[in-house]
């Protein structure tokens, strides 16, 4: 909670409010608890979650992809380990773009976590769907109170994933700024 009041205090405290242009503008909101260590800090977080998510995610992705194409499940087999490369591969490949262009990387972050949201409504769909399967009877039923929690979770999600497609799209495409007017009927002074 000190992280979230900082936070706070740094983004929506200053009057004129903060422009994030880089990484280490989202950083400054450890600055009040962690003085000039903060950036560091904050890097050593980015770096340990993103390490371990991006290898879990594509080890999860690419067992789960071989599975549903019956090519095995177990990390034994074959093809879960030639799936989970490919994930690694995408995820290199746009890391590597995205260095190459001259670009802020806070959009490619913006847009990432963006994309996590858009994934909700999926799998609350892929729940929904398996839980009102037919084969689904006696023990093995899911109770209506479940499906009924399962749809109104797949609605919010839906309704957060529009509202994240607008603020992300506001987010990379601003509006342009309107050009100075110059009157070119009235004299400038001499």
């Amino acid at each position: 909670s000190v992280i979230l009041l900082t936070s706070w205090r740094v983004f929506y405290g200053d009057p004129n409010g903060v422009e994030l242009k880089s990484v280490g503008d989202v950083a400054l909101q450890l600055e009040p608890s962690f003085g000039i260590t903060a950036k560091y800090i904050f890097w050593l977080g980015i770096f340990a979650g993103a390490i371990s998510s991006f290898m879990v995610n594509a080890l999860i992705g690419g067992t789960v992809m071989s599975d549903s194409i019956g090519k095995g499940s177990k990390l034994d087999d074959r093809w879960p380990l030639h799936f989970t490369t490919l994930a690694l591969l995408v995820g290199m490949s746009i890391a590597i773009a995205s260095f190459a262009s001259k670009d802020s990387t806070v959009n490619l972050i913006i847009l990432a976590q963006a994309l996590t949201i858009l994934g909700l409504p999926a799998l609350g769909f892929a729940l929904i769907y398996l839980g009102t399967r037919r084969e689904l009877t006696g023990p093995r039923k899911v109770p209506r109170w479940i499906l009924a929690v399962a749809i109104v979770g797949f609605l919010v999600s839906c309704g957060l994933a529009v509202q994240t497609v607008g603020t992300v799209y506001d987010k990379l495409n601003p509006p342009p700024k309107p050009a100075a007017f110059v009157d070119p009927i009235q004299k400038p002074f001499a």
